[in-house]
């Protein structure tokens, strides 16, 4: 089975599938606005590695772009075209690359799967790890798999209704192509598929930004939605000042409790937004922006003195090799005396 054109039917109105391949990348990038993509779903669900829920709310919102490819997705998007084809070489299948945005007809999600397998109902994703991290993975067959790849795998066989998904990892030149294999699973489906509508209805559309965690990826969101303190410090709210008190206890735990601890942080930043801190009975935090520098370009720098075996004045050393380095926002609690 092959989809060209799926209907989309959500609480915003009908629209209907995009050619991905085709669209100017522009375009394609305003389409994902329209719903949440297979990638984004286990961030929602809180199970991805590297972006929180408040991320996809950042882009979907307009508030943050769409991610930029980093050495780790730009090696994963060159390498999906030779793991599809030694995939279809292995498992001696005929595959197609599907030219549309899937969209799921009831629910505000939508799939950009890898490959389609012809003449069967089952997709094919098709992912790149290091070696280090092999042992997350089962033994090839099994639906054994890291749980946001598999939640990625159960989006795109909720949007097409294929019955199964095979997920393909290439670890290393040395090492087979660990092909496992997910079963369609209704029960999770469901689950998904409500979990994405409440995230669209009570966040996306009313524009209310979803609790934070205490993840890193959630921390860095939030320095990127209030970039800079631009007013002063005020007094806590009686909830404020619990979670400024509950911080004092949380960084004098250990294990677990840190991630408590990073999670209260995260609200209290969430709570101060582009002002400078709190101040409560219990002791004050600040998020204050650092003052932006200059970094030197080392690497450039080195190879100019190679090439004219004259260094130039320290002046203009620094006015040639050095650039823009931006302040960040340090995050600090002081106990009250």
């Amino acid at each position: 089975m092959f989809f060209v054109i799926v209907k989309i039917t959500i609480s915003r109105g009908e629209g209907q599938a995009f050619e991905g391949n085709n669209m100017k990348r522009a375009e394609w990038l305003a389409n994902r606005k329209r719903g949440i993509g297979g990638s984004e779903m286990a961030a929602i669900l809180g199970l991805s590695p590297w972006e929180s829920a408040l991320d996809v709310w950042l882009r979907k919102t307009g508030r943050m772009p769409e991610k930029e490819d980093n050495p780790r997705f730009l090696l994963g998007r060159l390498f999906e075209s030779p793991i599809c084809a030694l995939y279809a070489e292995q498992e001696k299948v005929a595959l197609l690359k599907p030219t549309e945005m899937i969209f799921h007809p009831d629910a505000p999600i939508f799939g950009t799967p890898d490959r389609l397998v012809k003449g069967v109902e089952r997709g094919f994703e098709a992912k790149t790890a290091d070696i280090s991290q092999i042992d997350k993975w089962g033994e090839a067959g099994t639906d054994e798999v890291p749980q946001h790849y598999a939640i990625q795998c159960h989006v795109y066989m909720a949007v097409t209704k294929f019955p199964e998904w095979d997920l393909g990892t290439f670890f290393g030149m040395n090492i087979p192509l660990r092909v496992n294999r997910i079963k369609r699973d209704l029960e999770l489906e469901a689950m998904i598929l409500e979990k994405a509508t409440e995230f669209w209805e009570s966040y996306v559309l009313k524009d209310t930004p979803p609790a934070v965690d205490g993840s890193e990826a959630c921390a860095k969101a939030l320095e990127g939605l209030y970039p800079k303190d631009a007013t002063i410090m005020r007094d806590a709210t009686a909830e404020e000042a619990q979670k400024i008190e509950a911080l004092m206890y949380a960084r004098l735990a250990a294990g677990e409790a840190q991630m408590k601890r990073i999670e209260i942080e995260n609200q209290l930043k969430q709570a101060i937004g582009d002002g400078e801190g709190l101040w409560s009975p219990k002791g004050a935090v600040t998020w204050k922006k650092t003052k932006d520098g200059t970094d030197i370009k080392w690497e450039e720098l080195a190879r100019e003195l190679i090439g004219r075996m004259l260094p130039p004045l320290p002046e203009t050393l620094k006015q040639i090799f050095s650039e823009p380095k931006p302040g960040h926002r340090r995050f600090l609690f002081k106990p009250a005396p």
